[in-house]
């Protein structure tokens, strides 16, 4: 059923953010925001995929917020080495730094029966695995003093040095070519400047670690040969646990309250990103570990993608993540392992960042497409979150209310009362009877809807019934008990259905538990809040994914815009009436014809019964 076009955009959904200019690939759009308020946006571009020839990296300005971008200024030229992976920095002055990979030697490929041996300039071939030119070469920089309209025609190269990881590499790659990327926003604190990087042991993208690059007089010294640099930590390991894997990279920091306090985060293809805390300005880390919603408190579930941590101007903390346990780029079948996008609020405690239970920020249409590579900008009070799915990249206003939610989650004690359709209490559900709710907006439209119930089992016996709309039919939804300690739901709409439960072991037998079933026509999605959290699948490998996803599009590949449109569930309203077996199991029902917010189903919990 086509969309009806009256109804409002899904603001959540990546295709209504406004649109940033690009070639074709697009990577990274960082922005700053300048005295006068126009929006800086450097990105990493190019004609063809990613690691293809001709990549470059560029800048765009915006005098309205975003709304509208200038064509782009290229920062090095799209025929020159490849340059990719900008990173922004605004100085007091005004001054934009820009700082990047830039293949400067260069390494390249051969020709022939060598096309697999690249060459460095005055030195002997080199071995590379793959032909990837875009992570190894000069860390450089670039700078701009008209609000990145031109740039310095000489580059800056950081003095990077040799460590272990470099020495310790087998004969596929020569020592002296330094293999590394950047994707953090430069972080200024106590007067000094950090760029965390991330440096890799072999490549392309193996025994990574992490490294930050310290000046204590970029912010003041206009004199760029005279800019100071330490590259920390110190000693000749960066920053890494080796119970992780070879994949540990993309590292990020923030600072803490503390003055010499910082929060590293960086992923991994563990099924989680992991986390480590400097006490001294970065010179020692602690072992990294898995990031956690609190000091032991339950793991964050991310994929091998950029999990992106920013310190608010207001001192608290926001998290980009999955929210699922795959370890890898992407499913061998949707749903992406990107796609869907999660955002955590976080609030510093004691010297350790707490977090909140996510909410849903970030979807694409696309299966195999998903947002990454995400940046924070605040501009007037207002957050606004930017991001990347490789063909383009968009910006989106962030609602206010939802982040001071995810801040005060913990205060959260109100019942959401916007959207209720039907609120049965303890004894109209003991009485078994049926109740008129009328109908629920249509998920291809898309609609949503959320059933949230307070239930106390006498057994978990899978297929009891504890809500039912269908009377007797296929078309409606069911609340049933599901496997191995779960609550079950099942909705259809007479031609096809979905069925989702929350993890395993999240209802116990005699025990009071709020479960609220969210079914979200936007993003095709159906998740679980079962006492306040937002199921994840847990810590087991044998559910990567706490949500489902129904009725999506598949596509072909990411670059391919070629699709097969999934059948859509429409109307699942079956009768319009809910039906209550008798009986003390069921407390207490509420029935939304929207989405509830996570923060929102807390709420409803935390209100009790």
């Amino acid at each position: 059923m086509p969309i009806d076009p009256s109804l409002p955009a899904d603001p959540r959904n990546f295709a209504t953010g406004q649109e940033l200019p690009s070639v074709f690939y697009v990577d990274q759009p960082y922005t700053v925001v300048m005295p006068d308020g126009t929006w800086v946006c450097l990105l990493t571009t190019g004609q063809d995929r990613e690691g293809e020839s001709g990549q470059f990296v560029a800048a765009t300005r915006s005098t309205d917020q975003g709304k509208t971008w200038s064509e782009l200024v290229p920062i090095e030229s799209p025929t020159g080495p490849a340059a990719s992976w900008a990173v922004p920095l605004l100085t007091p002055s005004g001054r934009i730094y820009a700082f990047y990979t830039y293949n400067g030697d260069p390494v390249h490929a051969g020709e022939g029966e060598d096309e697999k041996w690249h060459f460095w300039q005055n030195t002997p071939p080199v071995k590379i695995i793959r032909e990837r030119n875009d992570t190894h070469g000069w860390y450089v920089y670039k700078f701009s003093d008209d609000g990145g309209q031109t740039w310095s025609p000489d580059r800056y190269r950081l003095p990077m040095r040799q460590t272990a990881c470099d020495q310790n590499r087998t004969a596929d790659t020569n020592s002296l070519v330094q293999l590394f990327w950047g994707i953090a926003r430069p972080v200024v604190t106590n007067g000094n400047v950090l760029i965390p990087f991330t440096k890799m042991g072999r490549h392309f993208q193996q025994e990574g670690e992490g490294w930050l690059m310290s000046s204590d007089n970029i912010l003041s010294e206009q004199d760029p040969a005279k800019i100071r640099w330490q590259m920390l930590p110190e000693g000749d390991t960066g920053i890494r646990n080796p119970q992780f894997g070879s994949v540990q990279e993309e590292h990020n920091v923030v600072p803490l309250d503390g003055n010499k306090s910082l929060f590293c985060i960086y992923r991994t293809e563990m099924g989680f990103p992991a986390c480590s805390y400097s006490y001294d300005r970065g010179k020692k880390w602690t072992p990294p570990e898995p990031l956690r919603y609190d000091p032991g408190g339950p793991i964050m579930r991310t994929p091998r993608a950029c999990p992106t941590v920013w310190k608010c101007q207001n001192g608290k903390y926001l998290f980009w993540f999955h929210c699922n346990g795959y370890p890898y780029y992407q499913h061998s079948e949707p749903p992406i392992s990107r796609n869907l996008v999660w955002l955590s609020g976080g609030v510093e405690r004691e010297g350790k960042i707490h977090w909140s239970q996510p909410e849903l920020i970030n979807y694409e249409d696309n299966t195999w497409r998903g947002s990454s590579y995400p940046d924070l900008i605040e501009d007037q009070g207002d957050y606004y979150l930017s991001s990347t799915q490789k063909v383009a990249a968009r910006c989106q206003l962030i609602d206010k209310e939802l982040l001071e939610e995810m801040w005060n989650q913990d205060k959260l004690h109100t019942v959401t009362r916007e959207g209720l359709l039907l609120e049965l209490d303890h004894q109209q559900c003991a009485a078994g009877q049926t109740w008129h709710f009328g109908s629920l907006p249509r998920l291809d439209q898309p609609g949503a809807f959320t059933i949230a119930l307070w239930v106390q089992l006498n057994e978990l016996r899978p297929g009891q019934v504890l809500l039912d709309s269908t009377g007797g039919l296929q078309q409606g939804i069911r609340v049933t008990t599901g496997p191995d300690g779960s609550l079950q739901i099942d909705f259809h709409d007479g031609k096809i259905g979905f069925s989702w439960a929350s993890d395993p072991g999240s209802v116990g037998q005699q025990s009071k538990h709020h479960v609220a079933f969210v079914v979200d026509g936007g993003p095709k999605c159906a998740s679980v809040i079962v006492d306040g959290r937002l199921c994840d699948g847990g810590d087991s490998d044998q559910r990567l994914y706490g949500y489902g996803r129904f009725g999506q599009t598949r596509y072909f590949d990411n670059y391919d815009n070629r699709c097969e449109r999934a059948v859509e569930i429409g109307d699942v309203t079956g009768t319009g009436k809910l039906s209550v077996p008798a009986g003390d199991e069921v407390l207490q029902v509420r029935l939304y014809n929207r989405y509830l917010r996570t923060s929102e189903a807390i709420g409803n919990f935390r209100a009790g019964c």
